[in-house]
Parts: structure tokens; C-alpha cells; sequence
């Protein structure tokens, strides 16, 4: 996974920068896109809960980490990650794992 974190930044840097960005309500459903998919992963923004903060963005990142496998072992994380774009850094504010 840590191959994917130098292009897989720039790619939701470029992806932030060109999005229209919605103010997050948590009653809002998700609205996945894919960003990023292989033979065995996928990663999936928010698109609904994407928030502008302090030059900050905020966003929602599902990663499908085995889709190669059995579904009833998949493997998955929810990441919350704030994006500086100006500065090209991300920061995980919240991660959750599941399999």
C-alpha cells in the first residue's frame, strides 16, 4: 500500500482541486466515486461529504483493499483525510479497518 501513497496523494490533490466541493451534513448519504482501481484494489472518494476548511479540504476515502478475494473476506478501510493542496499534503484525521 505505501508504493500507492506518493501518486495516489497527487492523484486526490488533482481530484480536489477540479471538484466542486458541498458542504458536509452528516445525515447525507455517501456518494462514492472511484478514484484508483486495480485487479485487487480500488479506492472510492465521497463525493458528498467533501468540506472546505481553512484552505483545507476534507474528504472521505474507502479503500477496497482484496477485491481479488471472496467477498465474505473482504478487506476494506474508511479513512477521513484532510488535503492541503497549496502545500501537496494529506493527513489522516480518522481510520477505521474491517475484514
Amino acid at each position: 500500500m505505501e508504493a500507492y501513497m506518493r501518486p495516489f496523494s497527487c492523484l486526490v490533490l488533482l481530484v480536489l482541486s477540479t471538484t466542486h466541493v458541498a458542504a458536509a451534513q452528516s445525515t447525507r448519504p455517501h456518494r462514492w466515486a472511484q478514484l484508483i482501481a486495480t485487479g485487487s484494489e480500488a479506492i472510492d472518494l465521497d463525493t458528498a461529504t467533501l468540506q472546505r476548511t481553512d484552505g483545507l479540504r476534507r474528504v472521505w476515502l474507502r479503500w477496497d483493499l482484496d477485491r481479488s478475494g471472496p467477498v465474505f473476506l473482504a478487506q476494506y478501510q474508511l479513512e477521513h483525510r484532510e488535503v492541503d493542496c497549496a502545500r501537496g499534503l494529506t493527513r489522516v484525521r480518522w481510520r477505521e479497518a474491517g475484514a
